[in-house]
């Protein structure tokens, strides 16, 4: 039984519900173990049928591609698409001889030799995104599947409705009256069609069966929903949790070493004046931020979710794009805590039509006027735009 998340009230509750649900379920797989000898009869002569046809088509291929052998160069194209057409029908019955035996209770395409595919350099590119990709496949996987599958059985119904009209219009011509090779034209275009029937009649056989299965396990999507949602919260959810809680020891890190070293090691006035101290300060938040980014990805590293990686490095680069805007000011910033801009401590700015002294350039500019009672504090952006000269008087 799969546990949900919540308080024990709540899982009393659904207790009830779930024994209900595990009853019904044994009861009917009681009832399902009662063979059914109709339904075992009709999956046999099934089975027999198919192999008859293999054993045509196989024969029909042999014979096509000794002919073609023996043509050589002068081989024709009809007879050429005739064979593409002969072993895409033979793979076919394969797959549906298989689906028969096996009765829906293997996946077939697990049983296939894995291929690796032909890939070009866009298709290499899209590579690196490539777990993203995967998931966002994964969640219309089924859809898509069952509406290939309808599309598939829609077109067989057309093209079997087109082959009995053919078969019964040719039916309506007077075989006595026609020359002996006519007629043995005629006979050779209904076996042909005869044989096409059937074929056609086997795909929408395989592709009902598939349809019926997906359409069986779309049926059971509550507990498949609760199965994924338990599959998230100890697998990817839980490696969102660690990363956050990454991040944020990352951050309470900084801060601490932060607040050590601008409380028990700098003094007042390396604080006032040191420009270390102004440039530490400034590039704190920066630096910051690459820890706890770097704590992210170290720990999707370690956990393995290439799917997070992805976005994880997505969303980076949105970041630096978006990063480039600033980086002028930022730069321009820089220089001011290092004394190397516009304005410099000690000397004198304007600033709403009024002088004032620069006592010291920081995060939180210090402006003072001895005039004036009190000092003035701006940010460092808002003094970026001034400019200020030396002190005479």
């Amino acid at each position: 039984m799969i546990s949900v998340p919540g308080s024990t009230i709540v899982r009393a509750i659904l207790l009830l519900p779930a024994l209900s649900v595990l009853v019904f379920s044994l009861s009917v797989r009681a009832q399902s173990t009662i063979p059914d000898t109709s339904d075992a009869s009709a999956r046999i002569q099934r089975i027999n049928e198919l192999s008859e046809l293999i054993s045509q088509k196989t024969v029909q291929r042999t014979t096509l591609r000794e002919l073609l052998i023996t043509n050589g160069q002068n081989a024709e194209e009809a007879d050429k698409e005739k064979l593409k057409t002969l072993s895409e029908d033979l793979e076919n019955l394969n797959e549906s001889f298989l689906f028969a035996v096996l009765d829906n209770q293997v996946d077939i395409d697990a049983l296939d030799d894995f291929v690796a595919p032909q890939t070009t350099w866009q298709e290499d590119v899209v590579e690196l995104l490539k777990p993203l990709a995967d998931t966002l496949k994964s969640i219309t996987r089924r859809p898509r599947e069952i509406a290939s599958l309808r599309d598939k059985i829609l077109e067989a119904n057309q093209k079997s409705s087109a082959i009995k009209n053919a078969i019964s219009a040719a039916g309506k011509v007077d075989g006595e009256s026609l020359s002996e090779k006519a007629a043995k034209t005629l006979q050779g275009y209904l076996a042909t069609w005869n044989q096409e029937l059937e074929q056609v009649k086997q795909d929408k056989l395989l592709a009902e069966s598939q349809l019926k299965s997906l359409e069986a396990k779309n049926g059971s999507s509550w507990s498949g929903f609760w199965a994924s949602t338990k599959e998230f919260f100890v697998g990817r959810g839980l490696t969102l949790f660690l990363a956050m809680g990454a991040a944020a020891v990352a951050w309470l890190l900084m801060r601490y070493l932060w607040w050590i070293y601008s409380t028990k090691i700098a003094s007042k006035e390396t604080r006032r004046k040191s420009t270390l101290y102004r440039f530490s300060a400034y590039s704190y938040y920066m630096i910051t931020g690459f820890v706890v980014i770097l704590a992210v990805l170290f720990t999707l590293w370690i956990r393995e979710d290439l799917l997070l990686l992805a976005v994880a490095f997505i969303a980076l680069a949105s970041l630096a794009l978006g990063f480039r805007q600033y980086l002028p000011n930022y730069i321009a910033e820089a220089r001011l805590l290092l004394n190397l801009g516009n304005v410099r401590e000690d000397e004198r700015v304007v600033y709403d039509g009024l002088p004032w002294q620069v006592m010291s350039l920081n995060i939180q500019t210090v402006l003072r006027n001895p005039a004036i009672d009190g000092v003035l504090r701006l940010p460092l952006h808002a003094i970026a735009e001034l400019s200020s000269r030396p002190i005479k008087n």
